[in-house]
């Protein structure tokens, strides 16, 4: 969620996790597909954050020639 003074915020999914163990959490079908979709998403908005930011950068040096 990108909120008008530019700042980010990654949301973090509730998971269940079936166990303290990583090994175990891996193999569990359903907590890699959330974790797969959340780093999926967190990599689209910071993606578009850094573009976003970027641009801004490039046209403040194009107005300042």
């Amino acid at each position: 969620m990108q909120h008008i003074e530019g700042e980010v915020r990654l949301d973090v999914p509730d998971i269940d996790w079936p166990s303290e163990d990583p090994d175990v959490n891996v193999r569990d079908e359903l907590v890699r597909r959330k974790v797969e979709e959340t780093c999926r998403n967190w990599h689209k908005q910071i993606s578009a954050a850094l573009e976003l930011l970027q641009n801004k950068t490039h046209q403040v040096k194009i107005s300042k020639s």
